[in-house]
């Protein structure tokens, strides 16, 4: 028998699972409201990578563009003469 849990040690952290708050109840004078909890870094990382992606992507999609306007003005100049 297992006697790891029973003595209140041992490894592990229950499967991988992993949990965020999202908010708290608070009880103010015999009221109960929801207050949220908002996480800041959580925010700030995310807004990062957006705008790093529609850095990178904005850059390739100009790149791209150029390419086949060019590619377009050398068919019309064949085609002219």
């Amino acid at each position: 028998m297992d006697t790891e849990g029973a003595s209140g040690e041992g490894k592990g952290g229950g499967f991988g699972v992993s949990a965020r708050t999202v908010g708290a109840f608070v009880v103010k004078d015999g009221a109960v409201s929801w207050k949220p909890a908002v996480d800041v870094t959580r925010i700030v990382v995310v807004c990062g990578l957006v705008a790093l992606a529609y850095l990178f992507f904005r850059w390739r999609i100009e790149k791209a563009r150029a390419r086949a306007a060019e590619r377009e003005a050398r068919r019309r100049a064949q085609l002219a003469g």
